[in-house]
């Protein structure tokens, strides 16, 4: 684990793709003021490395391959409140904006605007303490409230628990009951029992009916979101 010069900001990147990580660091170090200290691959190694180095910022990749990314968030507020914390997402529906600023989220910024946007909103939430926000979600919330476009959200769903959300959103993605159960480490029966809870909350009859809103609940924030990881791939030497 490599320890950042102490004269420069220390930082954490939190993700479960190599790809996402080189590529966050790469874009960092660029700057002569910012170091990243360490990277965290899974949720508990960034609790405990949250925890020991103590950093001043953190990098957090919401997409965690085990979906512990808003429970990770909340930790790592709650172990280390002076660090800022920047979060990377795919997921670009408000109810995700809004639960990652309620979980301790400095700011927030879509992975398809990272490598033009990322030192920006990390050096808005090192030096404001005014929220940062891309420019890409942004335009979509403000266009929101003046009724230039039609809501992408549904106040429902903000009866969901975080976890739900997650069930919610890989059920739109097309997983089935096993495969979520493996992504979330959870019993296919606990899986189940979130999806009679969703379709109470939603007020959905049947499963079928669930799974065709989750998969337009998805598409209106992740349509274009196959973009970044496409041009991820291309230019991955970049990074290396």
């Amino acid at each position: 684990m490599e320890i950042a010069d102490e004269t420069c900001g220390r930082g954490l990147v939190v993700g479960g793709y190599p790809i996402v990580c080189r590529g966050i660091r790469a874009l960092v170090e660029e700057l002569p003021y910012w170091r990243i200290a360490a990277v965290a691959g899974d949720s508990p190694t960034a609790r405990r490395l949250c925890e020991k180095l103590r950093p001043d910022f953190i990098v957090l990749d919401l997409d965690l391959p085990d979906g512990d990314g808003l429970e990770c968030l909340r930790d790592c507020a709650r172990l280390h409140p002076a660090a800022r914390i920047l979060v990377l997402s795919e997921k670009e529906q408000q109810q995700w904006l809004q639960r990652a600023f309620g979980a301790g989220a400095h700011g927030y910024l879509s992975k398809r605007d990272m490598d033009r946007e990322l030192c920006v909103g990390l050096g808005w939430v090192m030096m404001s303490e005014e929220l940062f926000l891309g420019h890409r979600l942004r335009g979509a919330v403000l266009e929101e409230w003046a009724g230039a476009r039609e809501p992408t959200t549904d106040s429902r769903l903000d009866a969901l628990s975080d976890r739900q959300m997650e069930v919610f959103t890989l059920l739109g993605e097309g997983l089935g009951v096993t495969a979520m159960a493996r992504r979330l480490k959870l019993s296919p029966k606990t899986v189940e029992s979130h999806h009679s809870q969703i379709k109470t909350k939603l007020g959905v009859a049947t499963t079928a009916d669930l799974r065709r809103r989750a998969v337009d609940w998805v598409l209106s924030g992740k349509a274009l979101a196959v973009l970044f990881v496409c041009r991820m791939a291309m230019d991955v030497g970049d990074f290396l």
